[in-house]
């Protein structure tokens, strides 16, 4: 019973997660870290692969007011809404897939890829396309929650979490779906050495953040749907709410990542 209202193409959908990213704490954590690993020139040029509604792209322009960043997203409504927060003059925001770049080799300093990679459906195709779109010399960095990855342990779940579980088991007869393909470290390294990349580090952490951050995330129709896509909205904005009556949304919970930096 999903909807186009599901839909990342939607602009209500589209603000509202540009708002819960940008007041929250855990994205733009996300996106810095990944900034420090990449040694971008300060007039450099810079690939955002699921660039969203722009908060890594924010991000480079505020700390590189002299480098362009490229963000590259397939919902048109997160990329409309991207543009109101980043200078036009520093960034570009371009509709195309990661796995055919519509750019020409070598034409970047470095590639990003911040909470979104676990998404793409031929991140294989995405790994070399960025390969041949970085200059040598240059990096790609990027992140996948531990939740998603088989051969990493997780933190423990949130109390949120769990009461999504047990609330979902009680109306759906189910727990919730996975949020996407669950992918193995071992595997995303072993592709991207086949792409041509070198390894330059990776690290395992922590991101502590309020429930109500998570929350604000769960309410976007086009996450939620992720879940319980045979449901109507309706039902699931009553799971959440039922869950949500359940824990302290300003209670911190820990949110475990995976990050990876790769050189050409």
């Amino acid at each position: 019973m999903g909807s186009e209202s599901d839909s990342w193409d939607q602009p209500l959908g589209a603000e509202a997660y540009r708002e819960a990213v940008r007041t929250g704490s855990i994205h733009r954590t996300l996106a810095e870290r990944l900034l420090r690993r990449l040694n971008i020139p300060g007039d450099g040029r810079v690939l955002d692969l699921g660039c969203g509604t722009g908060i890594a792209a924010e991000i480079v322009s505020s700390r590189l007011p002299d480098a362009l960043v490229a963000g590259l997203d397939r919902a048109g409504a997160m990329l409309r809404t991207g543009r109101a927060g980043v200078p036009l003059e520093t960034a570009g925001f371009v509709l195309a897939a990661p796995e055919r770049l519509p750019f020409a080799a070598r034409v970047f300093d470095a590639a990003l890829s911040s909470a979104a990679f676990w998404h793409f459906p031929f991140w294989r195709c995405a790994l070399e396309e960025a390969f041949r779109t970085v200059k040598p010399g240059g990096r790609l960095a990027f992140n996948v929650p531990a939740a998603q990855l088989s051969d990493v342990e997780d933190a423990p779940p949130a109390p949120l979490q769990s009461a999504l579980v047990s609330e979902g088991e009680r109306r759906f007869a189910r727990p919730p779906a996975p949020s996407a393909v669950e992918l193995r470290r071992a595997e995303i390294a072993e592709a991207a050495a086949a792409a041509g990349w070198m390894p330059e580090g990776e690290d395992l952490f922590d991101v502590v953040a309020p429930q109500r951050e998570l929350s604000s995330l769960l309410e976007i129709p086009a996450i939620a749907a992720r879940f319980y896509p045979e449901s109507s909205a309706p039902a699931r904005e009553r799971w959440i709410a039922a869950a949500l009556a359940r824990i302290d949304p300003e209670e911190n919970f820990a949110v475990r990542w995976w990050e990876i930096c790769l050189s050409r």
